[in-house]
């Protein structure tokens, strides 16, 4: 199976089996064909990206693409060290790359808004499309892409709402010192750090620990 077209033809065949007979139906489930484009590393490969990460703006989903949990820009933002080092890898070489991975971040996040400037409709609401106002592009541009502790604080960054505990390192690690006995020796809780939060060390405990 590593051929990705013939997985992706075999997942969507048997998905829609499954759809259609649960629910007494017949017929195509799916629009179009999967697609799959070979993609250069560097500028094609980031465009890609923030097509990608715009598409729930677009939709009108939401208004602020690291608000979308379920992609890599989302958990990202929301201090997901994996996803936060495969953004920064990148965008090594834009603008002379180098520096740290906040940097990386913040340069992606700040080039992610200024591509997905709103267009206005026509009269007959043709030809724009959804995205960001000048205001909001202006907001992220004040801070280069850095999400300031304000907005961070206003997201529904999964810590908040469905970690057990959230704090400094050491009031984190003091209650799952204090509940050990719960998991065993073998088997403990892991503490996460929140690092999308304007330089602030928070920890969180989730509730799945």
């Amino acid at each position: 199976m590593w051929d990705v077209s013939y997985f992706m033809r075999v997942l969507k065949q048997r998905f829609s089996q499954w759809f259609n007979s649960s629910r007494n139906r017949k017929g195509t489930l799916w629009e179009e064909r999967f697609r799959s484009v070979l993609v250069e590393e560097g500028d094609a490969l980031r465009a890609v990206a923030w097509y990608i990460d715009l598409n729930p703006v677009r939709a009108g989903m939401l208004k602020n693409p690291e608000d979308y949990r379920w992609s890599g820009f989302g958990e990202a933002m929301a201090g997901v060290e994996s996803s936060r080092k495969r953004i920064a890898t990148l965008m090594q070489d834009w603008a002379g790359g180098g520096g740290t991975l906040e940097h990386g971040l913040a340069a992606y996040r700040l080039q992610l808004y200024v591509a997905g400037e709103a267009v206005p409709f026509d009269e007959n609401g043709e030809n724009g499309r959804l995205g960001f106002t000048r205001d909001q592009i202006k907001e992220v541009e004040k801070t280069q892409g850095e999400l300031s502790l304000k907005h961070a604080l206003g997201r529904r960054i999964r810590h908040f709402t469905e970690g057990v505990v959230l704090g400094s390192m050491a009031f984190v690690s003091r209650q799952i010192h204090r509940h050990q006995r719960r998991y065993g020796s073998n088997r403990g809780p892991r503490m996460s750090e929140i690092r999308s939060l304007a330089g602030r060390n928070l920890f969180a405990l989730g509730a799945s620990s």
